[in-house]
This record gives structure tokens, C-alpha cells and sequence, in this order.
């Protein structure tokens, strides 16, 4: 597996990073700055390459990943295209949401240069415990709802495909 290119800010661009999604991000722009920052100091920031593979169905990573630019798309074991994955959703969130997680069921591809905050589930504790701490437990409403909108779609476009396949077997 190619290794994913992962940067690290030092305090300025940070703050630049964060003013800037806050202005055009789903996510971001329904959170303040002090959230976005916590978000951001327990994720890593990695970069994709056009066509560079961000993870491979039967990997058995935990990582959400929230696309911050950049277009990812998740194809099926069978080459179906899952969902098209844009700034302000996610990939990955299987392993948050659902209790039968064990490993990737699809592949995710980077179409053009994309960009990821990807964390895992030792951080997203992190970052629910900052959230309590700050006072700012809406906003970790609004960063799970975010991750339980992407697992629905998911999970539809899944079922639909399924019934497909079915029908044409």
C-alpha cells in the first residue's frame, strides 16, 4: 500500500487552515473556532494524489476520514461506485457507527488531488472529552450527525446495489 503523504502545521497556518474552512466547509462553518481547532490538533492531514488509494476493501483500519477539498470515491468489491465523496463528508465512519465493523467492505480512490483530516477512534474520544470540557457538546452533535449522514447514504446506496445485483443473478 503507498504511504499517505501526512502534515503537520506549525500554529500559524493552522489558524489560516481553520479560518479558511470555516468560511466555505460544511462542517466547519457550523462550528467555532475553538471546536475546529480541537478537531484539527487530533486528526492528521494527509494528502492525496489523483488515483493514489486511501485505503482497500478488507483493511481493518479505524480511521474516519472528514474531506476537507479534493473528491474521493468508494467502489464496491465488484467495481460499482458506491458514493462520490466531496468537502464536508466523510469515509471511513463504518467503524464509528456500526457495531459489526470489522474491516473495509469497499475501496476508496482519490479523484485529483484531495486533502482528509483522518481520526481515529482514540481521538474522536479526545475530541468529545474537549468538546464536554469546553461547553461545546452541540458541536460534537453536529460532527457525529455529519459522520451519521454519510453511514446512511452508505448504507441505502449498499442496499440498493444488493437488490441490483440480486435481481440480475
Amino acid at each position: 500500500m503507498e504511504t499517505l503523504n501526512r502534515f503537520t502545521f506549525n500554529e500559524i497556518s493552522e489558524s489560516s487552515v481553520i479560518a479558511d474552512l470555516r468560511l466555505y466547509h460544511p462542517l466547519f462553518k457550523e462550528l467555532n473556532f475553538k471546536s475546529s481547532s480541537i478537531i484539527f490538533h487530533n486528526g492528521s492531514l494527509i494528502q492525496l494524489n489523483d488515483t493514489q488509494v486511501l485505503y482497500k476493501e478488507g483493511a481493518g483500519d479505524c480511521l474516519v476520514y472528514i474531506v476537507l477539498c479534493g473528491r474521493l470515491i468508494v467502489y464496491t468489491q465488484y467495481g460499482d461506485v458506491l458514493s462520490v465523496v466531496r468537502a464536508g463528508e466523510c469515509v471511513g465512519e463504518e467503524a464509528f457507527m456500526s457495531s459489526q465493523w470489522n474491516y473495509r467492505k469497499e475501496s476508496c480512490v482519490s479523484d485529483g488531488v484531495s486533502y482528509l483530516l483522518a481520526i481515529d477512534s482514540n481521538s474522536m474520544k479526545e475530541i468529545k472529552e474537549q468538546f464536554v470540557i469546553y461547553g461545546y457538546q452541540h458541536n460534537y452533535l453536529v460532527l457525529m450527525r455529519i459522520l451519521e449522514d454519510s453511514f446512511r447514504r452508505k448504507q441505502r446506496r449498499r442496499k440498493l446495489l444488493s437488490n441490483y445485483w440480486f435481481e440480475i443473478c
